[in-house]
């Protein structure tokens, strides 16, 4: 009868901690949840990393290799977009030695701004 006490009771508390353990994990994955702006590139299609996003920065740029259903109708070479993302923790496509897997979602085209120009003043000739 100890024995089969031991047992139940063993099972519960390990069926308890890993509720709690998924739990701390989901919090920690919507921690690392952040917004970039960047440009949809194809510089590094050929060596196996597919379409990338650069962020480009006043000091450097960062790849951003997106991961799962892609951009969809904003993969398009030179696009600027906006979106959430989150770094994952998985390696680079086979062959990709540029920048880092993240997921992406809330992905919108970022419109041009119009640059407005001003009249010329009449020259004489």
């Amino acid at each position: 009868m100890k024995k089969l006490f031991s047992i139940i009771f063993l099972t519960i508390t390990i069926a308890a901690n890993a509720q709690d353990s998924t739990k701390v994990k989901k919090d920690t994955a919507d921690h690392w949840k952040f917004k970039a702006e960047g440009i949809v590139s194809f510089k590094y299609k050929n060596s196996g990393c597919g379409t990338v996003i650069l962020i480009i920065n006043k000091k450097d740029t960062n790849i951003f290799i997106p991961m799962g259903n892609g951009l969809g109708e904003y993969e398009v070479d030179g696009m600027r977009i906006s979106f959430d993302y989150a770094p994952l923790k998985i390696r680079n496509p086979r062959g990709c030695f540029h920048g880092g897997p993240v997921r992406i979602w809330n992905i919108e085209k970022v419109k041009e701004k119009k640059h407005h120009n001003r009249k010329k003043k009449p020259t004489e000739e």
